[in-house]
């Protein structure tokens, strides 16, 4: 589900029918919480790992982005962004353009310009990849 968080109810509708599940989930959950192999949240982040049509990215990346290499994502962690097309690639989801618009847009960056071969899909590729990095919202 990463970057995406998984409710407790939903992890106990998977649980098999017995009367102890319940309890068995809370310390499975509370054991690992404590080990520091999940995270406990109260409420439900606004990301997602799938971009859509309109693609959007969170406004304080978006800004961050354009003053250097870190980003804050939406799980509020540091991520460095390590090159500058990434950079200028996020800035423009702002969720007012489609996959053609940007595609647009790309094109014709200093990076791109007369290499076109491939564009598309190295377009989607980045698009998931900062959905995994948790830059995306819904």
């Amino acid at each position: 589900a990463w970057p995406q968080a998984v409710s407790v109810s939903r992890l106990e509708a998977e649980l098999p029918a017995g009367d102890d599940g319940a309890a068995a989930l809370a310390g499975i959950l509370w054991t690992t919480f404590q080990a520091g192999l999940t995270e406990l949240h109260a409420a439900p982040f606004r990301l997602t790992g799938e971009p859509g049509v309109r693609p959007l990215a969170s406004p304080l990346a978006r800004l961050q982005a354009a003053g250097g290499d870190l980003v804050t994502n939406l799980r509020h962690q540091a991520i460095r962004i390590e090159d500058e097309f990434s950079a200028r690639f996020l800035a423009l989801l702002d969720g007012t353009r489609d996959r053609t618009a940007l595609l647009r847009l790309v094109s014709a960056m200093p990076e791109v310009r007369g290499n076109l071969t491939g564009v598309s899909r190295q377009l989607e590729e980045c698009l998931k990849g900062l959905g995994r990095l948790a830059l995306l919202l819904e």
